[in-house]
């Protein structure tokens, strides 16, 4: 019996059943927030769906909501 999210569930399906995804691995919580960093830095003019560019106070926000899905 399997115990565990739907996203392990699939991700421990694919990996054991398809050869293409046997190489791929999950991120661990410190490669998932270097992911995002990056992310944010390769997108300094970002925008807001009002238009406005990403202050600090809605990076804050984007760091948070990785914390709660990670």
């Amino acid at each position: 019996m399997y115990v565990g999210t739907i996203h392990a569930f699939c991700m421990n399906i694919l990996m054991n059943y398809v050869p293409k995804f046997m190489k791929y691995t999950l991120l661990t919580d410190v490669q998932q927030k270097l992911l995002i960093d990056q992310g944010l830095n390769l997108l300094p003019e970002l925008r807001t769906n009002s238009g406005r560019t990403l202050c600090e106070e809605d990076k804050a926000r984007i760091w948070l909501l990785a914390d709660l899905c990670g």
